[in-house]
């Protein structure tokens, strides 16, 4: 009888104490005086120590915009791992927040701000990286355009938005500079994935001022509490209508403005504390923003 030879991949896990994610976030920061500045800054998560909860083992998991991972950590939960399914305990919460036993048509529950949506496995490939292929997960968009979701999840290293985003996902708009991107995610200092797109695994700008269009519709605060400013281009002769949806697609508020450079939107009472979509239109120019009331 001829002896049976396996061959394996060495075992591919997420909870390792060693990794470290870079997540940088872009998003409009504008006021008054500079409409036109966004502003990106990068979170580094990783593990530092564990906990004994009814004789399992759990890591702490900590995130810090400081580069080393040295000062200024905040706790945020605990991890564990057991079969491919990575667990999440937050207090008195606990969730499955990855499987990367998925199938294509398989599907997970995210919680976006006050509404639940299933997303689905459209599509799984394959990465090689240092030496070893890792599942990639694609998920479909649940929401109407301009919102999009672009979920990849690598398995071993999570979400392409960073490792806590299914605790806490949201929507993205396209024609915004608004983006929360894994850059880098390490293994005992070594780089073993690097974003194309970012040249930095770690990115800090407060204030740039953002080029993708010469002439814009720019809105602030965002969040924001009891008003809505939106500038326009100074352009007298033209007149805006102001549509707001939420993220079903149900339009809440609609009105017209003529002849002013900054409209303002009461949001204090017509609105309550969620994301919402803002559509701007005039003429044959449409805008959409994405904001958050709270």
């Amino acid at each position: 009888m001829l002896p049976f030879i396996g061959f394996s991949q060495k075992a591919i896990t997420f909870v390792d104490t060693t990794a470290k994610w870079y997540v940088s976030e872009s998003y409009p920061n504008g006021n008054i005086s500079n409409p036109n500045f966004i502003e990106t800054r990068t979170y580094v998560y990783g593990f530092k120590g564990d906990s004994i909860i009814n004789n399992e083992k759990w890591f702490k998991f900590f995130g810090t915009q400081d580069s080393s991972f040295m000062s200024n950590l905040i706790f945020l939960g605990l991890l564990k791992e057991n079969n491919n399914y990575v667990m999440f305990k937050k207090d008195s919460n606990f969730d499955t927040i990855y499987n990367f036993s998925l199938n294509k048509g398989d599907s997970v529950l995210y919680n976006f701000y006050s509404e639940s949506k299933y997303i689905h496995v459209i599509k799984i490939d394959s990465i090689f990286l240092n030496g070893t292929y890792h599942k990639r997960f694609y998920f479909d968009n649940p929401i109407f355009l301009p919102l999009i979701l672009n979920e990849i999840w690598i398995e071993g290293i999570g979400s392409i938005h960073g490792p806590l985003f299914p605790v806490n996902p949201r929507f993205f708009v396209t024609d915004t500079p608004d983006s929360l991107d894994l850059t880098c995610y390490l293994k005992d200092n070594q780089t073993i994935w690097h974003n194309p797109y970012y040249k930095n695994c770690y990115l800090r700008v407060i204030l740039s001022l953002q080029t993708f269009k010469s002439e814009t519709i720019n809105i602030f605060p965002n969040p924001v509490n009891n008003k809505l400013n939106i500038q326009v281009p100074g352009h007298n002769s033209k007149t805006y209508k102001i549509s707001i949806f939420d993220i079903s697609g149900k339009l809440l508020i609609q009105k017209n403005f003529s002849d002013q450079e900054i409209i303002n939107i009461n949001t204090s009472t017509l609105l309550k504390n969620n994301l919402y979509i803002l559509k701007i239109e005039s003429g044959n120019e449409i805008y959409r923003y994405k904001f958050i009331k709270r």
